[in-house]
């Protein structure tokens, strides 16, 4: 039929199949190749419905223990652990190689150091001293990464595994990582960290125990969403990295990643909901959106406006007193929705 349905845990068949053609782009292979494939071995354990000298009952008890067992202990493996363990895909050989080799990252050899990267949780704890997750790592690499190398990322990632690339390929992707977090680590928030700060005092929003600074830099979806709109500017509008890390310093040292719990900040409403009084991840398209204009990436005037109306919207609240909707400006006053305007956009110190 040159097709392979896709089936869900019911046994349904669900979306597209993919097609020999399908398979054949994906890992750019050859259809004569493809034949080989009903003559290879693999290795199967049967196990007997009945044993020489059993009864049927105790054939039966064995047989249902040996299903239960196996379907006991195949524990799903966390997002980090499949980071850790996936040799296929590019950027989750990147990313964990930047964990144990990059100065902002890695552990030390040192008596009161924690640790840098929750290397198996795909969330962190209040109170946690970790910056990022491993999974959260492999998000910003390929957000960063995905402009410069289109082919490592499957077309169907759900039902296609990538294929490893070439160990040259990985060393650049690993040198252009490098390179971004050696950057990243002159924001004067990150420079915190060598004086002693604790990244949960500036993670942590004011008005959570403890208190915090409500800093974007330190929320993984904050890291994603920089790292996507900095890939799509240097890779795909070749802006220049230094340039960009400038305006990023100068917006850092005038607090554009603080307070975001805060009607000033721009994140307000976006990253940050202020009903639930949390993080929002559905924002993280739109503040990858808002970096790329601050930063000089939005040049047509209609997607500017496109832009200040998702800013608009993602600060419209809806008031539970009198069910009325309410927009927030960067002041905290109600206004009317055309009245939220965008910020300026960054230039070079």
């Amino acid at each position: 039929m040159r097709k392979l349905e896709v089936y869900n845990k019911d046994k349904k068949a669900t979306g597209n199949p993919i097609t020999l053609d399908d398979l054949i782009e994906e890992y750019d292979l050859d259809p004569i190749a493809l034949q080989s494939l009903t003559k290879e071995k693999i290795g199967i354990e049967i196990i007997p419905a009945v044993v020489k000298g059993e009864t049927y009952e105790e054939a039966r008890r064995r047989v249902r223990s040996v299903f239960v067992h196996v379907n006991r202990m195949a524990i799903s493996l966390s997002k980090g652990q499949l980071v850790l363990l996936n040799e296929d895909d590019g950027f989750a050989i990147v990313s964990r190689r930047l964990a144990i080799t990059h100065p902002l990252l890695k552990d030390r050899d040192e008596k009161d150091w924690n640790s840098r990267v929750n290397w198996d949780s795909a969330t962190i704890a209040n109170k946690s001293t970790v910056l990022t997750t491993l999974q959260s790592l492999q998000d910003i690499t390929e957000g960063y990464l995905a402009s410069k190398f289109t082919h490592w990322k499957s077309k169907d990632k759900k039902n296609l595994i990538s294929l490893r690339p070439d160990d040259k390929e990985i060393e650049e992707g690993f040198n252009l990582l490098t390179e971004l977090f050696n950057k990243l680590a002159s924001l004067p928030s990150y420079r915190q960290l060598e004086q002693g700060v604790k990244t949960y005092e500036l993670r942590r929003f004011n008005h959570e125990k403890g208190g915090g600074e409500g800093n974007f830099l330190f929320r993984p979806v904050g890291q994603i969403a920089l790292a996507q709109a900095l890939g799509f500017l240097i890779f795909s509008q070749k802006l220049n990295l230094k340039s960009i890390i400038k305006k990023l310093i100068y917006f850092d040292e005038i607090g554009g990643f603080s307070y975001m719990d805060t009607s000033q900040s721009i994140w307000y409403g976006v990253l940050y909901d202020p009903m639930k009084k949390r993080i929002q991840v559905s924002g993280k398209k739109l503040a990858s959106r808002l970096l790329i204009y601050l930063l000089g990436g939005v040049k047509d005037d209609l997607e500017k406006a496109e832009i200040r109306r998702e800013l608009a919207e993602a600060r419209t609240i809806r008031d539970a007193a009198t069910n009325e909707e309410k927009t927030i400006d960067f002041k905290g006053n109600f206004v009317n929705p055309k009245k939220v305007g965008l910020p300026n956009i960054l230039v070079d110190s």
